[in-house]
């Protein structure tokens, strides 16, 4: 016997997004204060039909075919407010100090269905309303520099540091809990880069980066849309950090630009 399983999804989605900033020059040149802001309003839904027939050797359907259906709806808003303020130093150098907050509502509720007598209803274990709420607050400051004449061989660098806290706080109905997970981290980056007189340049940088898991990757309901392939999130999953180094040469041909990275 093997079995025949067909699924139908139909994605919806639909998203409204709002931006404002002002930049508000100081007093002395170079010297500015930008302020940003932006909100994000998303509505993902995903149902999904199917409908599962076992047969024989010889591909004939063996009894009804099962009929089930899931119903994903997933609610989100992402908003942020940012304040940079630029301020030139003696000697060409420049320090740039600045803020950052971000603010992270996602909400997934699910629902499988199975059909009995024509007749959908829910199966139990397999309901959930699971929601997420993520707080980040950054403070950063960086000076930059640079060496030499702008028409010819010249040394720029970059030097900064970004602290973040975060805050984040998960729930699910169907398993009853109520997680929070707060954590703090250190952001350092460099930079130094070599202008040639040949309009080629080299650089040398260095940063510290985050990768933070997604609603998928956190809900721990099991999504079982695919049959071969279920999965489920952990809510519990801490971000990913990566410390990454990179050697850049590039140089301006007729044609085009030519570059190498490591």
């Amino acid at each position: 016997m093997s079995n025949e399983r067909f699924s139908n999804e139909v994605r919806r989605f639909n998203t409204v997004e709002f931006t404002a900033d002002r930049q508000r020059p100081g007093r002395t040149a170079g010297r500015n204060t930008l302020i940003a802001f932006s909100t994000a309003f998303a509505d993902d839904q995903e149902p999904t039909d199917i409908r599962s027939t076992e047969t024989d050797a010889t591909g004939m359907a063996l009894g009804s075919p099962v009929l089930e259906r899931t119903r994903n709806l997933q609610r989100s808003n992402l908003s942020s407010l940012a304040i940079d303020h630029t301020r030139p130093l003696k000697d060409g150098l420049r320090l740039v100090t600045g803020y950052k907050g971000m603010l992270r509502l996602l909400e997934a509720d699910i629902t499988t269905e199975t059909e009995a007598n024509g007749t959908f209803s829910e199966v139990p274990g397999r309901v959930d309303l699971f929601t997420f709420t993520e707080h980040i607050h950054a403070l950063y400051t960086q000076f930059d520099g640079g060496r030499g004449p702008d028409t010819a061989a010249r040394w720029n660098w970059q030097i900064g540091l970004r602290m973040e806290q975060v805050w984040n706080t998960t729930t699910s109905e169907l398993l009853q809990t109520n997680r929070g997970n707060d954590y703090f981290n250190l952001f350092p980056s460099a930079k130094i880069k070599r202008t040639h007189g040949d309009a080629s340049t080299s650089a040398l940088s260095y940063g510290r980066r985050i990768n933070r898991p997604g609603l998928g990757q956190l809900n721990p309901f099991i999504d079982i849309t695919d049959s071969l392939n279920q999965y489920g999130g952990n809510p519990a999953l801490v971000p990913e950090l990566v410390d990454a180094i990179e050697l850049a040469h590039d140089r301006s041909v007729r044609k085009g630009d030519l570059g190498l990275r490591a």
